[in-house]
């Protein structure tokens, strides 16, 4: 069984953003919340560099780079309240977080994607999503919905319950409601796809495929270790036979495989 890890951009930008620096008085520490995981996953490339787990396309890498800088200064203006000291860090921080994300691009084989063969798969890809965002619509998240409530109970507070957990539940497509994925995001799940196919072709061995991202609109959400909501990351499995997760998750799944 050969393993592989697809690498989607939110999870470079993560992992590259990551500074402590002082100017004159003023200690800016900038550091994203799954930066640990990341590393902790890319630890597993380094220390297995002939098999090649970790992969990702020039796709993402460009659009890596492209979104860096917007990133960087978002994050930035939460740990930095004066615009002086704002202005003075932006471009350290771009230097440093450039060098780190060059770094992590050298631990992963940057595959070549056949274009044409690529527009097939985004077809499915782009369909699995058309249909995931009908249903989403359909089912009219938070409209009140009759079950049966104890006579010691107001129905108001029942309905606030139910509308919470069926909420939680469902975060994945009320997440393709509120916010419709790009195009840019199903492309790179189809060279995704295209280099799965294309693994499983060439290769001996079977293929475990994993698509490593911290986008929603393709991995699940958590809440205290638990997966609350997958549909999404369902589809993808059921659709193409990726599982996509996480770091975190993904790393848990590999690290005894290797």
């Amino acid at each position: 069984m050969r393993l592989k890890v697809f690498i989607e951009t939110s999870v470079l930008i993560e992992g590259a953003i990551y500074l402590a620096y002082k100017i004159a008085d003023n200690m800016v520490r900038c550091k994203r919340e799954h930066y640990d995981d990341v590393m902790q996953l890319f630890s597993l490339f380094e220390k297995n560099p002939n098999k090649r787990v970790g992969l990702t396309t020039k796709s993402v890498e460009e659009e890596a780079y492209k979104v860096l800088y917007k990133v960087i200064e978002r994050t930035l203006m939460n740990e930095c309240t004066e615009k002086e000291v704002l202005f003075q860090v932006l471009s350290v921080a771009q230097d440093i977080c450039e060098s780190r994300l060059r770094k992590l691009l050298r631990t992963l084989v940057i595959e070549p994607v056949d274009e044409e063969l690529t527009k097939k798969y985004w077809k499915k890809v782009k369909q699995v999503y058309e249909l995931l965002e009908q249903e989403a619509k359909d089912k009219n998240f938070g409209t009140e919905k009759k079950v049966p409530v104890p006579r010691s109970l107001r129905w108001e507070e029942i309905s606030k319950i139910y509308q919470r957990q069926e909420q939680q539940m469902n975060l994945q497509l009320i997440n393709l409601i509120n916010k419709p994925i790009e195009t840019s995001d199903i492309w790179i799940l189809s060279e995704a796809v295209y280099l799965f196919n294309l693994l499983k072709e060439t290769l001996p061995d079977e293929v475990d495929f994993y698509f490593a991202s911290l986008d929603h609109h393709f991995v699940p959400y958590y809440r205290s270790g638990r997966k609350i909501s997958g549909q999404i990351a369902e589809e993808i499995k059921r659709n193409f036979l990726i599982t996509a997760d996480d770091p975190r998750h993904v790393y848990e799944e590999v690290k005894s495989r290797l």
